[in-house]
């Protein structure tokens, strides 16, 4: 009978999400390792992207033949659609 008169106590736990002060720590850490690691390579950024202009100019013209072909297939699902809607009304 003793158990029917005991209180069971919760307690929360601490949560493991970081708090702001904790990412504005590691935010701060990371933009001055960033920056010190950017100054120390500058001489040796321009030396990396002098043999790069061909294939970056390539790239591009990838990426605008991609969206201008998903751009073309929107057109014409969109088109189809109003084409059947139009068809089903007359």
């Amino acid at each position: 009978m003793d158990k029917q008169n005991e209180v069971l106590v919760l307690t929360e736990k601490e949560s493991q999400k970081p708090t702001f002060k904790e990412a504005v720590k590691y935010g701060v850490a990371t933009a001055v390792v960033a920056s010190s690691m950017q100054a120390a390579n500058a001489a040796e950024i321009t030396k990396i992207g002098e043999g790069l202009t061909g294939e970056i100019d390539a790239g591009k013209a990838l990426i605008i033949t991609l969206f201008t072909a998903g751009a073309i297939l929107l057109g014409i699902f969109a088109g189809w659609r109003y084409l059947k809607r139009g068809a089903n009304s007359a």
